[in-house]
């Protein structure tokens, strides 16, 4: 069997396992990374920058020690930032991006299906999600049900089958940062398809992005619509072309999107900053800035505050020795992958009201999506490489 099979096969079944039925998706969890870890060993990976992945894991090594004597169960988190790290920039993996594209596009449409479902209060769904993804937390987060989908927009949040409507919101839009990124790079690698298969392609990336904007507005989910609108800004901008004063047909149909969902969704933003979620959790971090002593805050050891975002728990759990670390791996990666910049302004922006490394869910997530995307880029280098005259 080839390797790009081989790499497909092993990315696809590391997508799915994250968001199969909760009652056995840890284990696949397991069995996938143990999978990636042995590809990922041999390979000449781990070697690649290797001091700045040293000078990174000795920054996380106080944390990771805290969590062993303080809390074991909280080792589990950084599995998937060191699995990331390892494994960078996986230049030998080669990844088809028509079979990753497709799952990617099935994955969102079920969550979405069943978003809309479960929200109308539907029996089957009910009793499907009762029983293949049983709520870990209680019932927190149960809202009920709506009777009509319009009107209910923008007043009720539909948490799917995840219950909580920010971790569906996530899960939903990282996924489609991945049908997003292959569709990129099939659309580059693919110039002498016909227009007719060019305009269905396009008419299939504008209504994947519609249904996905719609569903994180039913999630209200603030964090999630924010890094869709950045991740959709930052992709279809090129500052060469602006300096020459030159748009792309591609930026003026992303900037119209982003307008428009700007105006949708601007009052919901406005209202989480000043008085809502996302100003309480501001005041979680300065409170424990402010009354932790210095070793705490310089090395971690902190488990027990619900921070809810990133940056909170990374200086929770490690310090902001962790946290540098972190910017290090998102630097490192946007330094050598430039394809990944806008998921790279993604991250950093949903991080101040949600978590998605230092999340089990979401950690797994994304360390397939840095490996998809780095795959395209070495796969896009070595095509133009091969396209230049001896």
């Amino acid at each position: 069997m080839k390797q790009d099979t081989l790499d497909t096969i092993l990315v696809i079944f590391c997508m799915l396992t994250p968001v199969s039925p909760g009652i056995f998706a840890k284990k696949l969890v397991i069995i996938s990374t143990a999978l990636l870890v042995l590809r990922i060993l041999g390979s000449r990976n781990i070697f690649y920058v290797f001091k700045k992945k040293l000078l990174i894991i000795l920054l996380f090594i106080p944390g990771v020690i805290l969590a062993i004597f303080n809390s074991p169960d909280n080792l589990i988190r950084f599995v998937p930032i060191l699995l990331m790290i390892l494994g960078f920039p996986f230049y030998d993996f080669k990844v088809r991006a028509r079979p990753i594209k497709i799952l990617s596009f099935y994955i969102i449409i079920y969550f979405i299906v069943t978003q809309v479902l479960l929200a109308l209060g539907n029996s089957s769904l009910l009793n499907f999600r009762e029983v293949w993804y049983p709520a870990e937390y209680g019932y927190v987060w149960n809202y009920g049900f709506v009777d009509s989908i319009v009107s209910s927009l923008g007043q009720f949040r539909a948490g799917g089958l995840y219950y909580n409507p920010n971790v569906l919101a996530s899960v939903i839009v990282l996924y489609y940062f991945i049908f997003s990124a292959s569709s990129q790079y099939a659309e580059q690698s693919n110039i002498n398809f016909s227009k007719k298969k060019i305009n269905t392609r396009k008419i299939i990336n504008i209504f994947m992005l519609a249904l996905v904007s719609f569903s994180l507005f039913f999630t209200g989910s603030r964090t999630a619509m924010m890094a869709l609108i950045a991740y959709i800004a930052v992709q279809n901008f090129d500052a060469a072309l602006f300096k020459k004063a030159r748009i792309k047909k591609n930026t003026l149909w992303a900037s119209l999107f982003v307008l428009i969902f700007l105006f949708l969704t601007f009052d919901r933003m406005l209202e989480g900053v000043s008085t809502g979620s996302a100003n309480a959790k501001f005041e979680i971090l300065m409170r424990h800035l402010s009354e932790s002593n210095f070793l705490e805050l310089l090395f971690g050891g902190t488990y027990n505050v619900h921070f809810d975002n990133e940056y909170g728990n990374w200086i929770g759990a490690c310090g902001f020795l962790g946290l540098l670390a972190w910017f290090i791996t998102l630097r490192m990666v946007y330094r050598i992958i430039p394809l990944t910049k806008p998921l790279i302004v993604a991250i950093l922006l949903t991080a101040i009201g949600n978590t998605l490394l230092y999340g089990l869910l979401t950690g797994s997530i994304i360390v397939v999506v840095v490996l998809i995307s780095s795959s395209y880029w070495w796969q896009t280098q070595e095509e133009e490489k091969n396209k230049k005259p001896l």
